[in-house]
């Protein structure tokens, strides 16, 4: 998708995309074989930027904490994945899935979403909801909304 390059760091580019302001992270640039001072954008007498276009994908959305983040390669599918299974990429956040509870740790739960991918649901979110680890029991059904998708590290973060 199209967006528009606004401002270079040490870290990174921040590009808008139509409403929506992210970060293409310096890691991402390097994994294109590219360096941040490959990105032209003089600054001209008003202090404004003459913006370059640059083609991005989403590599992940973070309502949370109100970000997105881009990368300049496309994601690779998995050869071996099943045809039957959907892409985490499918996930729309704040969706409501029903799963089980996989694994209980001190950080949190692991769930077992429908289609066989795992979400956390951090210890924190649990605590928001006045409730303690120990209120939840192994292989229990829960119904949990999406946080965040990360779609390269194939991580969603849930809430319920």
């Amino acid at each position: 998708m199209k967006c528009k390059i606004v401002g270079k760091a040490d870290f990174g580019i921040f590009v808008n995309m139509g409403n929506f302001k992210g970060l293409l992270h310096i890691s991402e640039i390097q994994r294109a074989g590219k360096k941040i001072s490959d990105f032209n954008m003089p600054v001209y007498k008003n202090y404004s930027y003459k913006c370059e276009d640059i083609d991005l994908y989403i590599s992940s959305i973070d309502i949370k904490k109100q970000r997105i983040s881009f990368s300049i390669l496309p994601l690779k599918e998995k050869n071996n994945a099943k045809a039957t299974k959907p892409s985490i990429d499918s996930y729309i956040l704040n969706s409501i899935h029903t799963g089980t509870i996989k694994k209980i740790t001190d950080y949190g739960l692991f769930i077992t979403l429908d289609d066989g991918y795992y979400a956390l649901l951090h210890k924190s979110e649990i605590t928001k909801h006045n409730k303690n680890l120990t209120d939840f029991k192994q292989k229990e059904q829960i119904q949990v909304k999406i946080l965040s998708v990360d779609i390269e590290k194939k991580r969603i973060s849930v809430t319920f």
